[in-house]
C-alpha cells in the first residue's frame, strides 16, 4: 500500500469501518498488508485471534461491505482498494514492520508464495537479506515468463537493498555490475530508456553503457526530439568505438542518420 491517500479522503473511507470492533479492526489491518486476496488460513494464523473471533470478524467485515468473500478460492478481499490503502494508512511504524514479518514469515512456512508475493513483505519487515534474495529470484521467475515490466521491478528494489546487505554478491550469485546491466537491459526492454542509462555506469566504459545510450537515443529520436538524439548518438558511438560494441555502433548510426535527415542535413 502507498500510504499516501490524503487525510480527507481517508478519514472519509474510514467511516465504514469506525464502528466496527477492535478484533475486528486488527484482522482488517492484517487483510490490509497481506494484499489484494488474502486466504482464511493466513489471516486465522496471523491475527493470532481464537478461531471463532476470526470468523464472527469476518463476517462483520462482509456484513459491513468492507470485505468480499471469495467462495471458489476461500479468500477475502477488500471492496475497494481505496478502503484497503486507508486501512493499511492506520498502521504505526513498528506495528507495520512486525505485521509484515509475520506474513512473509507464514508465508514462506507454508510455501504457498512465491518469491514475487514473499520480496514485498520481507522488505516491508525491514528483513533486508531476505528481500534481496526474493527479490532477484522474483526478478528471474518474472523474465522467465516474458514479464519484463515486472522483473524489473523486481531488481528496482533489489539495487535499493544492495547497498545495506553484507556479502550480496554470496547470497545472490550475481555483482553489482551484473545485476545494474540486467536491470538496464531491462528497462530498455520496457521503454524506460533513460532509467536505463542511469543503472548502467559510466566508468568502467562498456558495451552495455553504449548500448544503453544507443536505446536512449532512439527513444529520443521517435519523440522527435533530434537535436537532443544527436548529442546522445554521438556519446553512444564514441564510445562504441572505444570498447568495440558492434551493435551499439550500428545502432547509434542508424539513429544518428535518421536525425540528420529530419534536420536537413543530408549531406
Amino acid at each position: 500500500m502507498s500510504g499516501a491517500l490524503p487525510r480527507g479522503l481517508r478519514d472519509l473511507l474510514l467511516q465504514r469501518v469506525a464502528r466496527l470492533d477492535p478484533a475486528t479492526w486488527g484482522l482488517l489491518r492484517v487483510a490490509a498488508a497481506a494484499g489484494r486476496d488474502v486466504g482464511y488460513p493466513l489471516l486465522r494464523t496471523v491475527a493470532a485471534l481464537p478461531e471463532p473471533q476470526v470468523r464472527e470478524s469476518l463476517r462483520q467485515a462482509v456484513e459491513h461491505g468492507v470485505l468480499v468473500a471469495e467462495q471458489a478460492t476461500g479468500s477475502f478481499r477488500f471492496r475497494h482498494a481505496l478502503l484497503a490503502e486507508a486501512v493499511d494508512a492506520t498502521l504505526l511504524p513498528g506495528e507495520r514492520e512486525e505485521l509484515h514479518a509475520r506474513l512473509a514469515q507464514e508465508l514462506a512456512r507454508s510455501g504457498a508464495a512465491s518469491p514475487a508475493e514473499l520480496a514485498p513483505h520481507w522488505a516491508a519487515a525491514g528483513r533486508r537479506v531476505e528481500a534481496l534474495a526474493a527479490s532477484v529470484e522474483a526478478a528471474r521467475q518474472a523474465q522467465a515468463v516474458f514479464g519484463l515490466a515486472e522483473a524489473f521491478a523486481h531488481l528496482e528494489r533489489a539495487l535499493a537493498l544492495w547497498p545495506v546487505v553484507p556479502d550480496a554478491v554470496d547470497l545472490v550469485k550475481v555483482d553489482l555490475a551484473e545485476l545494474c546491466s540486467w536491470a538496464a537491459e531491462l528497462a530498455w526492454q520496457t521503454g524506460a530508456v533513460p532509467r536505463a542509462v542511469e543503472l548502467v555506469p559510466a566508468q568502467p566504459p562498456s558495451p552495455e553503457r553504449a548500448q544503453a545510450l544507443a536505446a536512449l537515443a532512439h527513444g529520443l529520436m521517435l519523440a522527435w526530439r533530434h537535436d537532443e538524439s544527436m548529442v546522445v548518438c554521438e556519446q553512444a558511438l564514441a564510445l562504441a568505438l572505444t570498447v568495440g560494441a558492434h551493435s551499439a555502433q550500428v545502432r547509434a548510426l542508424t539513429v544518428l542518420g535518421t536525425d540528420l535527415a529530419y534536420l536537413g542535413r543530408g549531406d
